[in-house]
């Protein structure tokens, strides 16, 4: 190559590697937007529309649309985790997978799109990005009329009508319907809160948890009601308010109605007196499950599963009587 020094093997190969420095991409999907380099690259990448994963492993059932997944997926049954992150205790199995970690930490996004200028930190990123600009969704749910870009997208959505949870922690019984949801779940264990406020010292886990923190400096309210004026700064409180409007489900001593069946029954503990949570250190009880992970952070400094695996079984530090 004239420009790298690199030496190919034959001048096919060198026309292709020249691509890189070009930018030259010849190769255009049939599907989206998205083009590339090699004719290689387009054959992987469409397999993201087609959902086709001819990689399987021969360990376990899991299958990949690529080679390289696949080696990294059978160095999990390994147990090997030889490149270690200089910002953080994470490791992992490859480089790549470190590298694109790493940008956790630095903030490098060198992937752009070429119709918006909107860059990424990963490459699969921009090509799920890609499709926003493109009206095409071949991916239908079999349940419901949503329709998607990707197989990947609609196979996690179609866990929102199974309840299936595949993705499951290695140090605990939660279990997740999203991998991405098992990463955050894991830096309960770990500790790591790599997303630091730049307005006071407070420090979280995910990116979106720092977000939502932003607001309570900033004031910001981005999530309006449909029915009413209200706003809110948190997705959660404003689902619960939208409850609100449709209470269907009456207290049969007081008559106070609820939007769902599982809030009466704890509303019901205030006439009866019942506290099926117990503290395991100190053996108080409590009403409420939150109140219990209150309680175990505020008096014995002990920090409770992500939210996000309510769906597991209680944790150890409860003890939960029907």
């Amino acid at each position: 190559c004239p420009i790298c020094q690199r030496t190919l093997t034959d001048r096919g190969a060198l026309t292709r590697h020249l691509r890189v420095h070009s930018g030259d991409k010849p190769y255009e999907c049939s599907m989206c937007p998205a083009a590339f380099a090699k004719p290689h690259s387009l054959s992987t990448h469409r397999r993201t529309h087609t959902g086709e994963k001819p990689h399987t492993c021969h360990i376990c059932d899991a299958s990949f649309s690529q080679r390289t997944p696949l080696r990294r997926h059978l160095l999990v049954h390994a147990g090997e985790k030889p490149y270690a992150c200089p910002f953080c205790p994470a490791a992992f199995v490859d480089p790549h997978t470190l590298q694109m970690h790493k940008r956790t930490h630095t903030g490098e996004r060198p992937y752009e799109c070429r119709v918006c200028r909107k860059r990424f930190a990963q490459s699969s990123t921009l090509g799920i990005h890609m499709r926003t600009h493109s009206a095409d969704r071949p991916f239908a749910c079999s349940a419901c009329p949503a329709a998607f870009r990707d197989s990947r997208t609609r196979d996690n959505h179609v866990r929102t009508h199974t309840g299936e949870k595949p993705f499951g922690c290695a140090l605990c019984a939660y279990r997740f319907s999203q991998r991405a949801n098992l990463v955050r779940h894991m830096r309960t264990h770990t500790g790591e809160k790599s997303h630091q406020c730049d307005l006071c010292p407070a420090a979280f886990a995910c990116k979106q948890a720092l977000l939502a923190h932003r607001r309570s400096h900033l004031g910001e309210k981005p999530l309006k009601c449909n029915l009413c004026p209200a706003s809110f700064a948190y997705p959660q409180n404003l689902h619960d308010h939208e409850k609100t409007h449709s209470k269907r489900v009456a207290c049969p001593v007081c008559d106070k109605k609820f939007s769902v069946g599982t809030r009466v029954r704890t509303h019901m503990r205030t006439h009866t007196g019942e506290k099926p949570f117990e503290c395991s250190i100190c053996n108080k009880r409590l009403a409420r499950r939150s109140n219990l992970t209150r309680h175990m952070r505020s008096k014995h400094a002990l920090q409770e599963a992500s939210s996000e695996g309510t769906s597991g079984p209680a944790p150890t530090s409860v003890v939960a009587y029907s």
